[in-house]
């Protein structure tokens, strides 16, 4: 997967990370060129469930990039 373009990492990740989040959580801990692609559809999908999950969640929204904070 590292030899691929750029532009086929993002059409597989923004295929890929449409499930409650476990994928692109999965995705950024393989390599760093692979969570740096993947970064910008990490929350595309995500699931949430009850107050603990929430606080994590506003806090890890909290240290994405300005320029990775967008709704599509």
């Amino acid at each position: 997967m590292e030899d691929l373009p750029a532009e086929l990492h993002f059409k597989i990740y923004k295929t890929a990370c449409r499930d409650d989040g476990t994928t692109g959580s999965s995705l950024s801990g393989v390599s760093r060129r692979i969570r740096e692609f993947s970064a910008a559809y990490r929350y595309q999908s995500i699931a949430v469930c009850g107050p603990v999950q929430i606080h994590r969640l506003v806090e890890q929204l909290r240290s994405v990039p300005p320029e990775l904070r967008r709704i599509l």
